[in-house]
Order: C-alpha cells, then sequence, then structure tokens
C-alpha cells in the first residue's frame, strides 16, 4: 500500500481513502453512477480495498468529486491500477468495428469509382477512333476523371 496522504476539500477531484475527515464529506461518483451525493466517513486504521458503492464507507475512488466537506486521503492507488485506470485500459483492447453506415459508404464508393474508370476509358476510346487524336482523347478522359470523382470520398 502507498502511503501518500493529500488534504482534500470541497472541488477536489481524488483516488483514495478518507482516512480523517474534519467534517462527514458528501461525494459525487462518476464511476458508479449515482445521480446523488454518497457519504463518506473515517477509516479505522488501515481497512480493505471494497468495492465501489454505497453510503458510509471510507473509500472514494478515481474520479471522485468532493461537493462538501474536507477531509485527509490516503492514495492507495493511480493510474492504471485504480477503478477508472483499468476500465480505460479494458476499453484499449477493444478494436473499433465499421459500422452499417460506413460499410455502405464503403461500397458505393467502390462501385461509383469503377463507373468512373469505366466511363473513362469509354470516352478514351470512342474520342480516339472518332476524332484519331489519341492524346486529346487521353486528355479528355483525364479531365472526366478529375471531374466526376468527388474530394470528400475516402479511398481507403
Amino acid at each position: 500500500m502507498m502511503s501518500s496522504y493529500s488534504r482534500k476539500a470541497t472541488g477536489s477531484r481524488l483516488t483514495a481513502w478518507w482516512s480523517r475527515p474534519r467534517t462527514s464529506p458528501s461525494t459525487s461518483r462518476s464511476l458508479t453512477g449515482e445521480s446523488v451525493p454518497v457519504r463518506k466517513t473515517a477509516a479505522d486504521g488501515s481497512p480493505t480495498l471494497q468495492p465501489p458503492g454505497g453510503d458510509d464507507l471510507p473509500f472514494v475512488y478515481s474520479g471522485t468529486l468532493v461537493i462538501h466537506g474536507h477531509g485527509l486521503a490516503c492514495a492507495m492507488a493511480t493510474g492504471s491500477r485504480t477503478a477508472l485506470g483499468k476500465i480505460g485500459k479494458a476499453l484499449e483492447a477493444v478494436a473499433p468495428e465499421e459500422t452499417p453506415l460506413q460499410a455502405e459508404t464503403r461500397r458505393v464508393v467502390q462501385r461509383l469509382a469503377v463507373a468512373g474508370v469505366f466511363l473513362c476509358v469509354v470516352v478514351a476510346i470512342l474520342y480516339g477512333l472518332i476524332w484519331g487524336h489519341w492524346l486529346d482523347s487521353f486528355l479528355a478522359s483525364l479531365t472526366l476523371a478529375m471531374a466526376i470523382i468527388p474530394t470528400s470520398f475516402r479511398w481507403c
């Protein structure tokens, strides 16, 4: 266990358990989703860490906002060893999935790209066969390709 003490007052965010509160501090915790303040009490000796939640426990967790009172807190964990840190670490392992909208957009973009390339080839061949100027036909098809492909399409 770490022995880093810190004085906490109204408006402070912390990761610790209350060891000597001067008043009965109320806290609002983002970890458990409680919508009302929760009372915290002084710790007797060196208590063992308990799961989050409930009134009159000596523990407050990462992300706790002291909304009333003050006291002395002893940090028991920091960073990824806190309850919120463990949640963050678990979320790092989650791979982002492609949404249905992204998948459909990708398919539409691919189809439009194929249609655009086909149209450019047709224009180049027809222009070259009709007029006999192959350089001009290439430039005309290149101009068409640049005109029909929107800049907002993502190709990857």
